[in-house]
Formats: C-alpha cells, sequence, structure tokens
C-alpha cells in the first residue's frame, strides 16, 4: 500500500496546483515566456491535434462518485478506496518500486477560457510547487474536443510535502505511514502528463504518473481511453 500512496503523491501537486490557478482572473495572467509552447490565438493559430485510439481492447467502466469511463482492463486496476485520490487506476506492470499510476481529479468550473487557462498554467503549477518543472503546456484537439495537455516532470521536496499538508492533501499521520520524509524526498524523478477536459461547464484534470519511458504509451493508451468515454457527473 506504500508504494501506491509514494507514486499518488507526485499526482497530487497537480490538483493542488490547479487550486492556484483558479483563482487567477483575466487581468492577472502570467506572460509566459516560453521555450514552453501556449496557443496564444485559437483564433488565428492551427490547434495541435492529439491523435485518437480505436478502442479494440478490452475495457471496464470505472463508476465513481464525480466520473465514469472506461479504462484497459488488461493492463490497469481501478481503486476506488485510496484516501488520496477520488479516481485512480494502478498499472498492472508497475515495478516494485514505483505504481504508475493515472488519477481523476474533483470537477471544477475553470475560471477562463481553456486558452487562457493553458497560458497561466505552466506559471501557477511552478510558483505553487518548488521541484515541479512544466516541459509543455498547449491546448490540443482530440476528436474535436479541445483540452489542455501538459508534460511535466517532478521531484519531490519538502517545500512540497509542506505544499501537500497545507492543503490538506495528507497528514502527518500518513507521512509516518509511508516512512518519513526523507523516503518521499528519496524518491525518483517522476513524469507527468496531465489532460484538463470540459463537459457542460464542468473540468476535470486526468494526470498519469511513470517514471520509465517505457510506460508512457500504455499511459496515453489508458488516458485516451479515459478521456474518450468520460462522463462527468
Amino acid at each position: 500500500m506504500s508504494k501506491k500512496i509514494i507514486s499518488i503523491l507526485s499526482m497530487l501537486l497537480i490538483s493542488v496546483s490547479l487550486v492556484g490557478c483558479s483563482e487567477a482572473n483575466n487581468s492577472n495572467l502570467p506572460n509566459t515566456q516560453q521555450n514552453i509552447s501556449a496557443t496564444e490565438d485559437a483564433s488565428s493559430l492551427d490547434i495541435p491535434v492529439l491523435d485518437a485510439i480505436t478502442i479494440d481492447f478490452e475495457t471496464a467502466t470505472a463508476d465513481g462518485e464525480y466520473v465514469k469511463a472506461d479504462y484497459p482492463s488488461e493492463e490497469w486496476t481501478y481503486i476506488d478506496t485510496n484516501p488520496l485520490t477520488p479516481f485512480g487506476l494502478i498499472y498492472n506492470d508497475s515495478s516494485e518500486d514505483f505504481a504508475t499510476n493515472i488519477s481523476i481529479d474533483i470537477p471544477k468550473k475553470l475560471p477562463q477560457t481553456l486558452q487562457e487557462v493553458s497560458k497561466a498554467l505552466p506559471d501557477e503549477l511552478q510558483n505553487t510547487a518548488p521541484g515541479l518543472i512544466v516541459d509543455l503546456c498547449e491546448v490540443r484537439k482530440i476528436d474535436d474536443e479541445e483540452i489542455i495537455y501538459t508534460e511535466l516532470h517532478t521531484k519531490l521536496t519538502d517545500e512540497i510535502i509542506d505544499l501537500l499538508i497545507q492543503e490538506g492533501r495528507i497528514t502527518e499521520e500518513l507521512l509516518e505511514q509511508v516512512g518519513g520524509r526523507e523516503v518521499l524526498k528519496s524518491t525518483p524523478e517522476t513524469k507527468q502528463i496531465m489532460m484538463v477536459v470540459e463537459q457542460d461547464e464542468k473540468a476535470v484534470t486526468i494526470t498519469g504518473s511513470y517514471q520509465n519511458d517505457s510506460e508512457q504509451e500504455p499511459v496515453l493508451k489508458a488516458m485516451k481511453t479515459l478521456l474518450q468515454t468520460i462522463d462527468i457527473k
């Protein structure tokens, strides 16, 4: 159980940071200097396409408290009892040291359009969570639906752990259960893919966390399956 908790801690940084992003308004959107890709004007620039997948494999339906979606059932296990996330998947072929995982956060209303949020998001994430680096953030289109697509990597630090405690995401008791701060800080850097999708004015964040590059493909496969079948309640 501790392995799964450790892996999901990194994932929770996304939802913590989106709380800060939700407080941004149109008058204080940060100017993101980019090597980070963010579409500046949806009316004048083409939106990159995220290729959809053909769901011709075995799936199961996970019906959580906030969302309902399908996932590749032969590769992933659905968890609905984890105290850290309302909707989670664990990769069945995860290593002994890290449980590759996907989570879906609680639905919320976005304060601006997807384009505006995508411009604010890199600075919001990096300012809110020291140790988190955004490599790419842009609006993409999948099956004619616009989403925010973000790639980032994270190393757990004392500042991040303090933030998680401050936001009420974890407790000192939970820290002790997983072996304390030093155990968390010793975990290798985590790579993450984040997709924000909006449906009926409610948005959810789908976040995949992994360490080995070989696991990126199954993570993307599962995330696209969730994205293409999701029903936000």
